[in-house]
């Protein structure tokens, strides 16, 4: 589980899941660009990040023109400031600290059980086992290598496309997919050619 600016927080503990029908069970641990990769996206999707990075990009582009009119200490200055530290902030959030919390977050680099059915799913960590209905997801994007499957604006599992055994069950978690939640596709999301009937 992955908590955008946070810790991550485990689902509520529970029995293990009793499951009716197809299933598909994933294995993994995941890597630290993908946690980059997935916090880009959720940034990406964000207005508030866009509307800091123009502002940003637009006190540079004032100070390039002050620049241009002579005034250097000035205005230009101001502009350049509080264009480069917005800017700057942007560039931290979203490139340099996703990897330095995956780093100091032992729990994240441990290895992940994700079994999913159209009676819920299960996540297993190295020290817990959770279990929850489809409800708990308000959607899952999917990215061409990953699944981010979002309980909210801040909270989200995290699933390497790598992660599945072969396409015919990534094709399977789809359809389960649909069945249950919205599957909203960013980028080239088919790369890896799974089946999508819908």
């Amino acid at each position: 589980m992955f908590r955008k600016g946070q810790r991550d927080t485990p689902l509520k503990e529970a029995r293990p899941m009793d499951t009716v029908g197809p299933s598909v069970t994933v294995r993994f641990v995941l890597r630290e660009d993908e946690i980059a990769s997935a916090y880009r996206t959720l940034s990406l999707k964000r207005p508030l990040f866009w509307v800091v990075l123009l502002i940003g990009v637009y006190f540079l582009v004032q100070g390039a023109l002050d620049l241009r009119g002579g005034d250097v200490l000035g205005n230009a200055s101001i502009h350049f400031a509080g264009g480069l530290f917005l800017v700057g902030m942007i560039a931290t959030i979203v490139f340099i600290y996703p990897r330095w919390q995956f780093r100091r977050n032992a729990r994240a680099r441990g290895e992940q059980s994700h079994e999913f059915s159209d009676e819920g799913f299960e996540v297993s960590l190295s020290d817990s086992r959770s279990v929850a209905k489809w409800t708990f997801y308000q959607q899952v994007i999917a990215t061409s290598d990953l699944y981010l499957m979002l309980h909210n604006n801040r909270l989200c599992n995290i699933l390497p496309r790598r992660a599945f055994a072969n396409l015919a069950d990534e094709a399977a978690f789809r359809e389960i997919l649909h069945r249950h939640t919205k599957l909203r596709t960013v980028g080239a999301a088919d790369s890896r050619k799974a089946t999508d009937t819908r």
